[in-house]
């Protein structure tokens, strides 16, 4: 996972961040026998706007809490699939893809990669070190959900990270 941002803070306590983070989602070995793959590559692409409170503790800690709108792309592929085109779709199907029409796999064998844009919330908070140089270093954890076509993501990030 990586994750850049940007923030402007209005004051000591209220700021405005935007956030860019790429994540790989890997698939368990459950979801790969419901798609009948020997493997599969799964990313997130997220973009995120959050107003920010923070929370000053002393001169070195504090902490923040973030809450906002998200814009999330989640795409991937399988990899040496034996799923028959024109099958009956699964739970898995129905995530992977989105929805499958006329409940069976396309016969185009189009289910092999997916791309899926979900748009959602995300809310997280974290704590922060200032160092002696003038940066910071923070711990952060978010719940970001996004939801589209009949089915959800969620990612739970945790991010360790500096910032200046």
């Amino acid at each position: 996972m990586a994750t850049a941002g940007v923030a402007r803070n209005a004051n000591k306590y209220l700021g405005l961040r935007a956030d860019f983070i790429f994540a790989d989602l890997p698939l368990r070995d459950s979801s790969l026998r419901l798609a009948q793959a020997g493997s599969a590559s799964s990313y997130l692409f997220a973009l995120t706007l959050d107003p920010v409170i923070n929370i000053p503790v002393t001169k070195l800690y504090g902490g923040y809490i973030l809450f906002g709108p998200g814009y999330y792309h989640r795409f991937g592929t399988l990899s040496s699939d034996t799923a028959v085109p024109g099958s009956s779709c699964n739970a898995f199907f129905d995530w992977w893809v989105g929805t499958c029409p006329n409940v069976s796999l396309p016969l185009s064998g189009d289910f092999v990669n997916s791309s899926q844009n979900h748009v959602g919330y995300n809310v997280g908070g974290g704590i922060t070190r200032k160092m002696p140089s003038g940066v910071e270093i923070y711990a952060e954890y978010r719940l970001t959900h996004g939801s589209g076509n009949g089915t959800t993501t969620d990612v739970r990030p945790i991010t360790i990270g500096v910032r200046w």
